[in-house]
């Protein structure tokens, strides 16, 4: 899996999560994002899991259906999200302890080093969800059907604490060794799970990809987010 991510990251990648524009990069940053990418993956023990799920909406309740029964997840913006959707993708990925492990070794040797670390451990968590979910959306085609983009707990209204009911569903504790602190963060530290819509028709509008319209976007803390766009009102 790894020499398929590595196709999904790269230093601009990286410098972009350190907020520093690929344009204003000297070689020394370039050099120390690309051996980041390089420590990352070398210590990584990348874990992934993947569940599909019958999925009906009413208002903001979202209920998961299984074959021992059904449990309920409420939010408006993942219903929306999901109001063209008949199943659900339910992903988890982890990076594994050794990496967390690296990040806080370095921290006490070399502080810098260890920005550049967990920037590279980021985006590397996030480029393995997105070969998963190219992986995804690729299956979903060959069977004649639709996928959205993906959605995760801390968008929008879609509260942390769900966490722990995905992980539940799909049983990623036992399964990726993935469990959730009593502030419901995910350990290790670079995990993710998302959730991504199978619809029979095809997806329009934000449900498909992000549309770049930072200002009317409920993301407001992206760290891709267009400095120049100020924060909306809540």
């Amino acid at each position: 899996m790894i020499s398929e991510i590595k196709r999904y990251i790269n230093a601009e990648i990286v410098l972009g999560y350190l907020k520093v524009p690929f344009s204003a990069a000297d070689e020394v940053m370039l050099q120390k994002a690309n051996e980041s990418i390089e420590a990352v993956l070398n210590h990584a023990q990348i874990k992934t899991v993947t569940e599909v799920f019958d999925v009906s909406l009413l208002a903001q309740q979202i209920d998961f259906h299984t074959a021992s029964g059904t449990a309920t997840v409420r939010s408006n913006d993942l219903a929306v999200f999901l109001e063209q959707s008949n199943q659900v993708v339910v992903v988890a990925v982890t990076l594994g302890h050794a990496v967390s492990r690296l990040i806080k070794r370095t921290l006490v040797m070399s502080p810098s080093d260890a920005v550049y670390l967990d920037a590279a451990a980021s985006a590397i968590a996030d480029a393995t969800c997105d070969y998963i979910q190219d992986s995804q959306t690729a299956s979903v085609m060959k069977a004649g059907k639709f996928s959205s983009g993906r959605f995760s707990p801390g968008y929008g209204d879609l509260e942390l604490s769900t966490q722990a009911t995905f992980l539940h569903l799909i049983g990623a504790e036992k399964r990726i060794g993935c469990h959730l602190t009593s502030a419901y963060l995910l350990v290790p530290e670079k995990s993710v799970i998302f959730v991504m819509g199978i619809s029979t028709v095809p997806y329009t509008g934000n449900t498909k990809t992000c549309s770049g319209n930072c200002g009317s976007c409920p993301m407001e803390y992206c760290r891709f987010r267009r400095s120049s766009v100020e924060k909306r009102s809540i």
